[in-house]
Parts: C-alpha cells; structure tokens; sequence
C-alpha cells in the first residue's frame, strides 16, 4: 500500500527539530532508499530499481522526468558525470547517459573487481566494490587495490591503496566493498559496508584521516556460520549504506545502526578532519533524506515521492525486428500485431535462460494464440548450439535467429532479457534477467490485467471472418520431421488450435508423449484436442487423457463443445461408441438443441469420407 500522505507528515516532523528560519525555498536529495541521488542542473536524479528506472526531481521533490530502456536494468546508484549521469548497474556495469535518456557509453567491471559501484568529480570515475552486489566466495591477491581511478571512458588508469585480507580469504569481496565519493580536488571518501570507519585518500592514495563512530567494542571481520542446506550464511555486521559530497561541503553517510542494516542513520562530516558534526537516527518511513536551502536535513517517505510518478505514455517497441526463423523464413514485428507479445531475447550460453524456458512454454500454453505469444530471439553466434539447445527444450512459439547481433542493436545488459508488449506493439514492461516462479507469477497477472483492458477486436470475438478455428490430426513420430514442420505451420496462423487425433506415434504410450513433448510444437499447447485410435492403443488412452489434462475433456469419455465468439464447436472422439441410443449420440443431440446456432461445425478421428488408400471411408461415422 502506498501512503501518499507520508511525505508531509514526516517533513514537518523533520523541521519541527529546528528553529523555523523561514519555508524552504528548495530541496537537494541525498538518499532515495539506500542508493546516493545525483544533482544536474536543478534536478536531483535517484535511482528506482524496483522499476528499472531512474528519477527525476525538481527542488519541490515533485518527479519531472523519468528515464527507462533496456539500457537501465537494476540502476543501484547514480551519479554526475559532468551533464551527463552514470549510473551504476546492479551487475556492475557501468552505463553513461544523457538526461534525455540516450545511452552514450558503458563498460563492465574493472578487473579485477567482480562488481563495481561508480562515482565521478572532476572528469574523473572511482571505482569501488559494489555494497549492493557482493560475490561471497570471492578471493583476490592481497595487493589488490582497494580504489580504482578510471577515466571518462571507463578505462583504469591508477588505483589506490590497499585492500584489508580478513582471515577467511574467501571474504575478502565482502570485507572491501563499499561505497566511495570523490571531490573536485581529486579526494576519495571511502566507507566500508561491513567495518565501522570512514577514510579520506588524497591522490597520492595516503590517508588523511579515519573516523569511527564507536558503533562496537570490537571490530570484526566477516565469518561464515555453519550452513543450513544449501544456504551460505555469513556472520557480518553492516555500517555503511551509501556515501554523498552535498552541496554545502559535507560528508553525509547513510549509515546503519543496527547489524542487519534495517534501522538507518546519516552522519554529517566535516571533510577537512572527519568530525562528525551531526547524527540523524531514521524511522521506518523516513527513507529518503534531502537538504533544504537552509542547509538543513529533511526527511522523506521514498515510497511517497515515488507515487507521484506520472504514468507515461507507452513506447513503441524499437528497432521492429525483421529476423529469419531457424527454417529460415523471415519473420517481423508485424507479424505478431494484436496480440499481447513477449519478446525474450536469450542464448544457448545463458544458464539463467535455460531456467526460463520452461516457464516461458507454460506461459505459453496458458493462452489462446488469438490473445498472446511468445517471440524467442536468439542472440547466439553459434548456430549448432542453438539448435542444440532448442532441440532440448523444444519450444511450441517462434523462435528467431539474432546471430549475436542483438545487444548492439537493443542495448539490454545481459541475458534474459524480456520485453511484453500490447496489441499495438507498445512497451508494457522490461523484464532483466530470470526472477524464478514468483516473476513468471507477476508476468501472467500483467498480461491477465492487459488482456481484460484491450479485449481483442470484436471481429475475433463474434464469430465473423475474425474467428479461427484451425487443427492437424496425425501428428508426432519420433522418425519425422513432419511434426516439426506442420507445428511451424501452426505457428503462423493466429486462431484456436485443436488436435484431430493420433497425437503420439505409434502407440500412445507415456513414454513417447514424454519424447515428443517438443516435437508436438503449437498442436501440444492446443487450445482444445480429441484422440485417435493410436493414441487408445494403450491403456485404453489413458496416457493421453493424462497428457492433455482438461483439454482432452472428462477422462475416458473424450466428447464435449466450447464456445468461440459466435460459434458453437462440438468434438466428438469417433474411437468409442457412436451410435443412436449411445451416451455420446444422446449428449450430441442433447447439445444441439441447447445451441441453435447456424455456425455449428463438429470433428472427429475417423473420416466419413477419405481420398486415402490405407484407411479410406469409414460408415461408422456416418
């Protein structure tokens, strides 16, 4: 729940701890959440990774602008980089932006820091271990440094001081990361987020001084604890949170006072000597920390000052993609108008997308193919290990080849990386890289919420020349590629979906719907199915009925109808009793006198009439 009324509540609470010399004039933030803000011109920016996104704030603190793309995955920090704003990427990356959003440049972590955390002064960038993204079994060389110094490309150029070795080497990531700032005469103020002090470097990499605020008895580094199953538990106290230069000079820490980092403090230093000059202690709400024109601190809800973000228009999707599939046919955004579309850019490479793909061909069959699809690009360079790897997973949707062209073409950080769209090829939400159940959840909530706001034109709901009912019978054999071919055929005709029979070949066993789970491409995510006589050949087709669930209709029965728009389509299974008198004849005329519908059509396995020469007619259809 968002309380939109915080903001004021806990300002005046703020003010209300100093004498009144007047109403502010303006506000420059320091803190959104635990992440640094950045001042450019008249704008502090903060990041928001929870929604991809960075912030904009004029001096009321009311958001003007936002900026998002597939440039900006989980922004952890930001900070000024002349006009420009660099942000720090929860990967590590580091990605320079103009304030109109244009990604200039980026570049990974400097080696050899597996995560790094940015700041800028001066022309020049420091690079620190990340606190918000720390690897924990991780050791480096113990002349490793402590501080890079990078210059405006994101090239190393000087590093400083020394790193602190604990112990336990493998703790040594988590022991120096920290946040950093620099100043315009080329001073770096370093915080470690686990160890309870704050240092000034001068250029040369000397301290200047060290401040401590007496926060334990004893300093301690990290240790592990004794594992719970898989769970990697370390012992460890974090201090320092994030670290700013404000616009009067200062130091401000945003520091904890507490060892799991839930209760929040900011310390105010003099930069000269390091004297601690004031302590705030934060409450729950206050999460985001600002100065007035006065010079005094003032307190925010973050929450708050984030609902006052204004819902944009949404983006078109671009550059449209015009990409071959794996057969080789081109295939192009076009293609996929009116429908609600995810675009999942993935490689055979990529473990986190091999964990995805499930998720995506159950999401895949969750919906009608006249409401939504899925689009696979494959950002592969080799082409034998992406069809290896789709012969895996054998996914029902399309699936292009990128041939490793993609990120330089979409910009996005790292694999997977998803993009849902509306019927009209605009941008929904972005989703970097996999999130387990719990986002495939939220996905299929989002796309539910879009599908019941943009009902899909009322020609593809009536019955009209918008409705689509299209099948393939006789269709997976593990000696053919005939499946494979009639699925690429599905896969390009928007409509409901159905299965005439003889699903599996040539027996209908367990084990060969479990082989051909892939082969069967969009005819296994049909909307509706019936059996063939194949598929009885076991167990009285119990293994198809157990396959296809529900969409097979009542176990061992295998009749039933559904609507589509205006229409009435019955299914018959022609592999049991057809005759008068019989349950299914009973049911059929039953069915019939309840729709008195004109476009009534009916399918079966066994043809009435047949040009075939092995099976031919069959009169008990008739």
């Amino acid at each position: 729940m968002r309380h939109t009324l915080g903001a004021a509540f806990v300002v005046v609470a703020a003010a209300s701890c100093r004498p009144d010399r007047g109403a502010p004039s303006g506000f420059t933030l320091l803190f959104f959440n635990h992440s640094p803000a950045a001042v450019v011109g008249d704008r502090s920016w903060a990041p928001d990774p929870d929604h991809s996104r960075l912030v904009a704030f004029d001096r009321a603190l009311q958001p003007v602008r936002t900026l998002a793309g597939p440039a900006i995955a989980l922004p952890m920090s930001v900070t000024a980089l002349g006009a420009d704003l660099l942000v720090s990427e929860e990967a590590g990356d580091g990605v320079v932006l103009d304030t109109a959003g244009q990604q200039l440049r980026e570049w990974s972590s400097p080696a050899p820091f597996a995560v790094a955390s940015y700041n800028a002064a001066a022309g020049r960038i420091v690079a620190t271990r990340s606190p918000y993204r720390v690897p924990t079994l991780a050791a480096e060389p113990a002349d490793a440094p402590l501080v890079q110094l990078l210059d405006t490309l994101g090239r190393p150029v000087d590093r400083l001081a020394a790193i602190h070795v604990p112990p336990t080497p493998f703790l040594t990531a988590i022991t120096n990361a920290g946040p950093a700032v620099l100043d315009g005469g080329g001073g770096v103020y370093y915080a470690p987020l686990v160890r309870d002090e704050i240092v000034k470097f001068d250029r040369s990499g000397m301290r200047r001084w060290v401040t401590r605020r007496g926060l334990y008895p004893k300093e301690r580094d990290p240790v592990y604890l004794p594992a719970r199953g898989r769970d990697v538990r370390i012992d460890q106290a974090i201090v320092n949170v994030a670290i700013v230069l404000g616009p009067d000079g200062r130091l401000y820490v945003l520091g904890a006072d507490d060892s799991a980092g839930t209760k929040l403090r900011v310390d105010v230093l003099d930069t000269a000597g390091g004297a601690i000059l004031a302590t705030r202690h934060l409450g729950p709400r206050e999460t985001a920390v600002a100065l007035d024109a006065g010079g005094r601190l003032a307190t925010f809800d973050a929450e708050s000052l984030g609902a006052r973000v204004p819902g944009g228009s949404r983006e078109p999707f671009a550059p449209a993609f015009t990409l071959p599939d794996t057969s080789g046919d081109t295939l192009t955004l076009a293609r996929f108008a009116g429908k609600v579309t995810l675009v999942d850019f993935w490689a055979s490479w990529c473990d986190p997308c091999r964990e995805e793909f499930p998720h995506m061909i159950d999401l895949y069959r969750s919906y009608r193919r006249s409401d939504f699809d899925i689009v696979a690009i494959s950002d592969d360079v080799d082409r034998a290990k992406m069809l290896a790897f789709l012969r895996q997973y054998r996914p029902p949707f399309a699936v292009l080849v990128g041939g490793g062209r993609m990120k330089q073409q979409y910009h996005y950080r790292g694999l997977p990386y998803s993009v849902l769209l509306d019927r009209s090829g605009r941008v929904i939400e972005r989703y970097f890289g996999f999130g387990g159940v719990e986002e495939f959840q939220r996905l299929a909530a989002t796309v539910e919420r879009e599908l019941a706001a943009s009902p899909a034109p009322a020609g593809e709901r009536s019955g009209d020349s918008g409705t689509t009912l299209v099948g393939a019978g006789d269709i997976a054999d593990c000696d053919s590629d005939g499946d494979e071919q009639t699925a690429a055929l599905l896969d390009r005709i928007a409509g409901t979906v159905f299965t005439a029979g003889d699903n599996a070949h040539s027996d209908g066993t367990a084990e060969q719907f479990a082989l051909l789970r892939g082969e069967l491409g969009t005819a296994q995510s049909a909307d509706t199915t019936r059996p063939g006589n194949h598929d009885y050949k076991s167990d009285d087709g119990a293994p198809y009925f157990h396959y296809y669930g529900a969409l097979a209709g009542p176990a061992g029965r295998g009749y039933y109808s559904y609507d589509i728009g205006a229409w009435h389509v019955i299914s018959l299974n022609s592999n049991i009793d057809m005759r008068a008198g019989s349950p299914q004849e009973r049911r059929l005329r039953n069915d019939l006198a309840a729709h008195p519908s004109v476009c009534v059509p009916a399918y079966w396995h066994h043809p009435r009439f047949s040009s075939g020469t092995e099976h031919g007619s069959d009169r008990r259809s008739a």
